[in-house]
């Protein structure tokens, strides 16, 4: 059994106090000096910002925004920041007790966290923020306003650049712990880069805030023109590191990996926005999102004047105001995002993600005319109809219908084989749009399935009237003309559609005018020429078994028996079915 020696306890308790008190000194010095002895592109130094000299006030530690209110942050989220101070400082009196060996940079940077700066290394914010489980992508993600309200606690205890590329990294699916801190740290490596280039070195260190002689901030800050030669500076850099940046991507994952990796096209108007804005904002430069005819621009505050920044092009800084162009919410920043993705899934077939997806946007965006439209595509593609004309009626009630709205309607009612009520939606979409040449051919196409020929012919010669070079109005046109005896007719526009589809390269529709064509040949008996018609319909797609099967039966006809039943193995090799 062991017994405690008394004076032993004794002196290692003053050990520790003796520790502390020492820690204690530093602390207090250093909060007289921090401003001058933090790095150049350091936050707090660029901002202004300044933590208390004791952490006794926690609430107003972590709080940059006065309007905030204490109940909007979290117990645990507070606790945890506090946490990883104390921890810091912990290391430190560690230290002093001999228990643990720093070198000058960790030292210098536990200091400043024992102090309540936070670290400038989106890393290491990132690090912090996943020590609160409520904050934690597994959690926020479960919906839009867990999301936005996260996103939005991240902003007010940090900053926006961390909140920004938090929530943009778990949109781009980066969800666990491991891939979270690998893209900060190439965050921090991209900011670096930029940031250390000479020139950028030079325009931080000509706009320090001016310091007192205890280097604490004084009320004077650096001038307009010092602040603009940094964004020139940056802008410059950012440009010199990808000439030719934009292109498509627009998720933060992949545009970051592009910046850093060898590929000239880095991303899209969004993308590039987003990876703007957090390098100014780490640099302490509030910014505003404008779209503008599809493409963002950003408005950089310096001293309550805007200059804006174009994202896709390098030309120079302007002060003159974007318009017209709308300014962007937070929240809809993300819905341009998550529309975007939507969008990607939607092209690619992934419906059941896109309808999710956009459900999402107009959590975020509820008065999104668009993204109604979009959701009703998407059922329509998955063949649910009823759902479809569910969201349409839907955004009609909340006075967001438009041609586009009517062109889906009359979409899902033909779906459903209601061709009247598909002949009303179209029709009130080319009333309000009266170039809507889609409609037009949806239109014809309801007349036709509904028995009206010859309207069917009008509305898709309407449509071609209107966009000579459309496609999908002269194959069914000549489709209408093929079923209804019209031979010459119907190979006259099918001809058209062969004509304009190689101007095209499309290669599937180029397939089906020949065969079409070879239809309306045979019927009309003349073999040779839908022969000739069939040969090229397998010329251009050799899977197209209907082709290879009448181009057989026009052979036999021919009294070609080798040559048909050569055409024929190959229509049932393809498609064994045909044999039944």
């Amino acid at each position: 059994m062991r017994v405690s020696n008394p004076e032993k306890t004794r002196r290692c308790q003053q050990m520790v106090r003796d520790a502390i008190a020492q820690v204690d000194s530093v602390l207090e010095r250093g909060i007289k000096h921090y401003s001058i002895n933090l790095p150049a592109n350091h936050y707090a130094r660029l901002s202004g910002w300044e933590p208390p000299i004791r952490l006794s006030k926690l609430e107003n530690s972590y709080r940059k925004n006065p309007k905030v209110a204490a109940e909007d942050l979290p117990e645990s989220f507070v606790c945890q920041l506090e946490i990883c101070r104390a921890q810091a400082e912990a290391l430190l009196v560690h230290e002093r007790l001999g228990e643990l060996i720093l070198n000058v940079e960790e030292r210098e940077g536990l200091i400043l966290r024992a102090l309540g700066i936070l670290p400038n290394a989106e890393k290491q914010r990132f690090g912090e923020i996943y020590t609160c489980p409520e904050l934690r992508p597994s959690v926020i993600a479960r919906s839009t306003e867990k999301f936005i309200s996260a996103l939005k606690l991240v902003a007010h205890t940090m900053n926006y650049a961390t909140a920004l590329a938090y929530g943009m990294l778990i949109l781009g699916r980066v969800r666990s712990r491991k891939q979270l801190l690998q893209y900060a740290g190439r965050i921090d490596q991209l900011f670096d880069r930029i940031t250390r280039a000479p020139s950028v070195i030079q325009a931080l260190e000509a706009s320090h805030p001016a310091a007192d002689g205890t280097g604490r901030f004084v009320e004077t800050y650096p001038g307009f023109q010092a602040l603009f030669e940094i964004l020139v500076a940056v802008r410059n850099q950012l440009w010199a590191l990808k000439p030719k940046r934009s292109g498509a991507p627009f998720l933060l994952p992949q545009v970051i990996e592009a910046y850093l990796g060898p590929q000239s096209v880095v991303g899209n108007s969004l993308g590039l926005a987003i990876l703007d804005s957090i390098v100014l904002n780490k640099l302490g430069f509030p910014v505003h999102y404008h779209l503008k005819s599809g493409v963002l621009h950003l408005e950089v505050l310096i001293q309550n004047r805007s200059v804006y920044w174009e994202v896709t092009r390098p030309s120079p800084l302007s002060f003159v105001p974007i318009a017209p162009a709308r300014m962007l919410k937070t929240e809809e920043l993300f819905a341009l995002a998550d529309n975007s993705l939507a969008t990607l899934y939607f092209k690619g077939g992934r419906l059941k993600e896109s309808i999710n997806l956009y459900k999402k946007v107009l959590e975020l965006t509820p008065a999104s005319s668009e993204t109604y439209n979009s959701l009703a595509a998407c059922y329509i593609r998955m063949q649910m109809p009823k759902c479809a004309v569910k969201v349409i009626k839907h955004a009609f009630e909340l006075e967001l219908g438009g041609a586009e709205a009517y062109h889906n309607l009359g979409n899902a009612y033909a779906q459903m084989k209601s061709w009247p009520r598909a002949i009303q939606a179209f029709k009130k979409a080319i009333a309000l749009k009266p170039d809507y040449v889609e409609a037009y051919n949806n239109l014809g196409f309801a007349f036709y399935r509904s028995g009206r020929a010859e309207q069917a012919i009008a509305t898709f010669e309407a449509a071609i009237e209107i966009k000579p070079a459309y496609i999908q109005a002269h194959f069914n046109l000549g489709t209408v003309y093929l079923e209804t005896g019209q031979y010459d007719e119907a190979v006259k526009f099918y001809r058209n559609v062969v004509r304009l589809s190689r101007k095209s390269s499309d290669t599937t529709t180029l397939a089906h005018a020949y065969y079409n064509t070879g239809q309306a040949q045979y019927r009309k008996g003349r073999l040779d020429a839908a022969i000739a018609s069939y040969r090229k319909a397998v010329q251009t797609n050799p899977k197209h078994y209907g082709a290879w099967h009448n181009l057989g039966i026009a052979y036999r006809d021919k009294g070609l028996k080798n040559k048909a039943v050569e055409a024929l193995e190959k229509a049932v090799t393809i498609n064994p079915n045909l044999m039944r």
